[in-house]
């Protein structure tokens, strides 16, 4: 079914670039200008189902390797290069125990987006009596990407407190600290 598709849309092609005039070729089963698209189109299609497959296999690589409740994410940079990318559902977790603590002591931690300013951090932590702080919540023995340090510098430079979290028993102490800054 698939193959009587594909040859539908060479036909289909054929017609387009060729027309019926007396520009067509004069044989449509050995035009040579024909023949080498329909090889290139062949080849290109090849081409994404062995890039296809090489993903499939490489994430099911890392897979294997992997703590049973991590997340991977690919993204293919260019045609030789797959970049992989882990990303465990402990930050999450510790991200919403985050929230949960600040609702707690009755205020709010809402997801902090900046478009167009990459780097921020990921959460602004807004407590009562108009005390505020930003948290970066990072896996276990993760470090802040060089732009959000900078970000962090920025931040800091303009006098708000600034905080990179990578364990739910560092919670207590940074929301205690920003209550007492």
């Amino acid at each position: 079914m698939a193959g009587s598709v594909y040859t539908g849309e060479l036909k289909r092609r054929r017609g387009q670039a060729y027309g019926t005039g007396s520009s067509a070729c004069p044989s449509p089963s050995g035009c040579p200008v024909r023949k080498a698209r329909d090889l290139e189109q062949k080849q290109a299609i090849q081409g994404r189902v062995d890039s296809y497959f090489y993903i499939v296999q490489k994430m099911m690589n890392i897979r294997e390797r992997a703590r049973p409740s991590t997340r991977i994410y690919a993204r293919i940079e260019n045609s030789d290069h797959l970049s992989t990318e882990e990303i465990g559902m402990r930050e999450k977790q510790i991200e919403q125990k985050l929230v949960r603590a600040v609702k707690n002591i009755g205020g709010i931690a809402p997801k902090f987006v900046s478009p167009g300013f990459d780097g921020m951090p990921d959460r602004i932590v807004l407590l009562p009596g108009g005390h505020i702080g930003f948290v970066e919540v990072k896996a276990p023995g993760e470090k802040p990407r060089p732009l959000q340090l900078a970000r962090h510098g920025l931040l800091r430079r303009l006098g708000f407190k600034v905080y990179v979290l990578d364990d739910e028993q560092q919670i207590g102490g940074i929301l205690d600290e920003i209550r007492t800054a």
